[in-house]
């Protein structure tokens, strides 16, 4: 499965970039809601290929000076243009045939000065290093990489996108996110990821 996602990713398919609203939806149509409240850093996979990351569970600083947890995926060593880390959230959800899906991730990427201040790193735009993917057995169902986000506070940025499930991909899915190396230490740290069916 992860073999798949690892795969057609290295040959950079074709991002949608569709913007959407946020939308409401029943209980029923949620697939995925994920706040990292919990802590369980278990539910989710980290590979390295050519490269060397961590990832935990951290708080991370928000507008009003509280603290959130989120998922933090730090780069160690990696060369820019080589190697990858593959993040990949287990648990599967159901995906139906002709569906339209909304999917919707917050995501800041952040290095420490010398002074240990924390400081943005890439600003908004995070297209060069990040894919955000659905994916099944058979391969790729939604694959973006993310341009200029809408801020949401705290140099953290929110993207929507939707999807339609195709001929071959309904079944279980899965959700993963792809982190390419800058050749800094960099921490990505991802938060309010939901999959939800619109209505």
């Amino acid at each position: 499965m992860l073999s798949s996602l690892k795969v057609l990713a290295a040959v950079g398919l074709l991002a949608l970039n569709v913007a959407a609203e946020k939308i409401e939806a029943p209980p029923e149509n949620v697939m995925v809601d994920l706040n990292f409240n919990d802590h369980i850093v278990d539910d989710w996979y980290l590979q390295t290929i050519d490269s060397d990351y961590f990832m935990d569970i951290t708080n991370a600083e928000w507008k009003d000076g509280s603290l959130d947890p989120a998922l933090r995926v730090g780069e160690i060593t990696g060369t820019k243009g080589t190697g990858q880390a593959i993040v990949k959230y287990k648990p599967s959800f159901d995906l139906e045939l002709g569906e339209e899906y909304q999917i919707q991730f917050s995501a800041r990427s952040s290095y420490v000065e010398s002074s240990g201040k924390v400081v943005p790193a890439f600003g908004s735009n995070f297209g060069d290093w990040l894919q955000f993917t659905v994916f099944n057995q058979n391969g790729n169902i939604f694959v973006a990489w993310p341009g200029k986000g809408d801020y949401y506070e705290k140099e953290w940025y929110q993207w929507r996108y939707r999807f339609t499930v195709a001929s071959g991909q309904d079944g279980p899915g899965y959700f993963g996110i792809i982190v390419h190396p800058t050749g800094t230490s960099v921490d990505w740290s991802f938060d309010d990821v939901s999959i939800i069916k619109v209505p």
